[in-house]
């Protein structure tokens, strides 16, 4: 796979990441302000999951990032390297081939 591909699939995984990260982390803090109301254990147990999905797009957003300056810096080591997908993705299109 040629490098130019390779940035272009991190930046669809970029943009999707912080895509996740936006929508996730805005709705866990909408749940943390609905949990000074509302304490029931539904409400928390879903304020766990969106705010961990929104915590692993931000880790993937920060490895996306570091793989790419390493992609930029040397090309020929990290060529085969594998782009890491947000967790959503995988949960979605898990009948797809992982490559």
């Amino acid at each position: 796979m040629s490098a130019l591909s390779k940035d272009s699939e991190i930046s669809s995984s970029l943009y999707m990441s912080a895509f996740f990260l936006v929508i996730f982390g805005l709705w866990g803090l909408a749940r943390l302000f609905v949990l000074f109301f509302d304490h029931s254990l539904i409400s928390i147990l879903i304020t766990i999951f969106v705010s961990a999905i929104a915590i692993q797009s931000f880790s993937t957003l920060r490895a996306l990032r570091a793989l790419r300056k390493n992609l930029r810096s040397k090309p020929d080591e990290y060529r085969d390297s594998v782009v890491p997908k947000p967790i959503l993705y995988h949960a979605v299109f898990w009948f797809l081939p992982k490559y």
